[in-house]
């Protein structure tokens, strides 16, 4: 998967200037919860969840649990912890 294809044809230029008028606003805004956990999975859903973005996103997710699931034996993966629900729910679906 060639991501910067992806990038280029998922991510339109009004995606860019929405997600960042959004950035400003978004900096007032805190998660509840103190866990380093529930911030990452808070910023990824304000972050990565408008149109282009939450595509590629899902498309990394594909692509991660596809690899993993291509390799064999003991294999330990370092991924994103707010990936990590939805690429073992892929490899499950597999």
């Amino acid at each position: 998967v060639d991501f910067t294809d992806l990038y280029c044809k998922e991510v339109s230029a009004l995606t860019i200037m929405f997600h960042t008028a959004r950035l400003p606003v978004m900096d007032k805004i805190r998660p509840k919860g103190g866990k380093p956990e529930d911030f990452v999975v808070w910023w990824d859903k304000k972050v990565n969840s408008t149109g282009g973005f939450k595509k590629i996103n899902q498309r990394r997710e594909r692509h991660i649990a596809d690899r993993l699931k291509d390799m064999t034996g003991d294999v330990m993966a370092f991924i994103e912890y707010e990936r990590v629900e939805k690429i073992v729910k892929e490899l499950e679906e597999r």
